[in-house]
């Protein structure tokens, strides 16, 4: 072994050793620092139940009131998405199968759509449809009917391009 490689040996020997001793000497010989940090849990503990107090105190106007009292009360139906779906719901996921929605791209004009194999634009008509577009994104084609009964989004698809 070498001069070089026996001090190398020598400083990982005392690295471990330092290493350790930090680790084993507080659980050996605890310090009295562990009281003063249960002083100032108390402490906290003190004042927070004075905030408490005084805010019990506090006068609430009649808006503050009918929103705590609203966020007591109990949901009427789950705000989440849940796997059934309504009727309507159905016949909208029947009507989005009529439309790939295949090719995106975004221009300083706008952005731009393939939707069964035609570009389309934001505010344009879908052919053979009653469908406007009314929002083109990467994700997403929003199709709307004329009076607004039925709006679609047309997730991008493009298992069907290549």
């Amino acid at each position: 072994m070498t001069k070089r490689e026996h001090n190398l040996v020598i400083i990982m020997i005392c690295a471990a050793v330092i290493g350790l001793g930090t680790y084993i000497v507080p659980v050996l010989f605890p310090s009295e620092s562990a009281q003063p940090q249960s002083k100032e849990l108390t402490d906290i503990e003190n004042q927070t139940k004075i905030i408490v107090t005084q805010l019990n105190k506090l006068q609430l106007s009649p808006q503050e009131i009918r929103i705590l009292d609203g966020a007591n009360t109990p949901w009427t139906r789950d705000p989440f998405f849940t796997t059934e779906m309504s009727t309507s719901a159905k016949s909208n996921n029947e009507l989005i199968k009529n439309f790939l929605y295949s090719g995106f791209l975004e221009t300083s004009n706008g952005n731009f759509a393939i939707i069964n194999g035609m570009d389309y634009g934001v505010g344009d008509r879908i052919e053979d449809g009653d469908f406007e577009i009314t929002e083109i994104t990467a994700n997403y084609v929003t199709l709307q009917t004329q009076n607004g009964s039925i709006v679609l989004q047309v997730p991008y698809d493009d298992s069907g391009t290549m």
